[in-house]
């Protein structure tokens, strides 16, 4: 290959727009190891957590750090209803509403990074950037982060956060699968002693303990009584023939 294709060195190139070119490719290069890395440890956190109400958070806090934004929140799909299950920073929790027009329902329909920009009461403006969280081809909730009037939200952000929601919808559902083996367990256990306690109030043992008293009563007045026989019968029997 000859030489003079090659990429030279930025300290050696004689146009500064290549020498430009070549360090703000550098820095993208090593940014991106670092948010894969950065993702991975965030994975690991999320996975070894075993209570679904901390994974929610840990889900929430990860979002508004990964896209140095200062808040983000986690909705989950309930009834029709998109419920707000943790929260941090300015993104308030609520109670949750009505799937519609709103950009997590956007990102829900289209099983896609959604943007928008809402408007304050007070007249300011905030960027809104959602990423459904789907297991299988279900769609169970949404992250959404958001940020201040003066920063727009931009594809690498998409792509991060979806990173992240397509991690945090696997650990969401491992958690959920663990929450409903727990309850499980915990009522097959009382179900247990329950059979064991009405076993032990009907056994054998103790019915007959508890009956013997009535059982000898019912006996003993249903015994057959020795027949008596009269005097006369007695002396006839007993008298010797003449």
């Amino acid at each position: 290959m000859d030489g003079a294709h090659e990429p030279m060195p930025s300290s050696t190139f004689r146009d500064p727009a290549d020498a430009l070119r070549v360090a703000t490719r550098e820095p993208d290069a090593s940014q991106g190891a670092r948010e894969a890395r950065a993702l991975a440890e965030i994975v690991q956190e999320i996975n070894q957590s075993p209570e679904l109400d901390r994974v929610f958070a840990l889900i929430a806090r990860h979002a508004s750090e990964l896209l140095d934004a200062p808040g983000a929140r986690v909705g989950m799909l309930e009834n029709g209803r998109l419920a707000f299950v943790a929260a941090i920073g300015s993104a308030r929790a609520s109670d949750g509403f009505a799937i519609d027009d709103s950009c997590c329902a956007d990102a829900l329909r289209t099983a896609r990074p959604a943007r928008d920009r809402v408007s304050a009461a007070a007249g300011a403006a905030h960027g809104v950037l959602a990423a459904p969280l789907i297991v299988g081809h279900r769609a169970i909730g949404s992250i959404s982060v958001v940020n201040d009037d003066a920063r727009e939200f931009t594809d690498h952000d998409e792509r991060i956060l979806l990173a992240l929601a397509n991690h945090a919808a696997i650990a969401i559902e491992n958690a959920r699968l663990l929450r409903a083996s727990v309850r499980t367990l915990r009522h097959a256990s009382i179900l247990a002693t329950s059979a064991r306690s009405l076993a032990l109030n009907v056994s054998p043992t103790s019915g007959a303990s508890r009956t013997s008293p009535s059982a000898s009563t019912a006996s003993a007045s249903t015994s057959p009584i020795p027949a008596r026989t009269s005097p006369s019968s007695r002396t006839r029997l007993g008298s010797a023939p003449t």
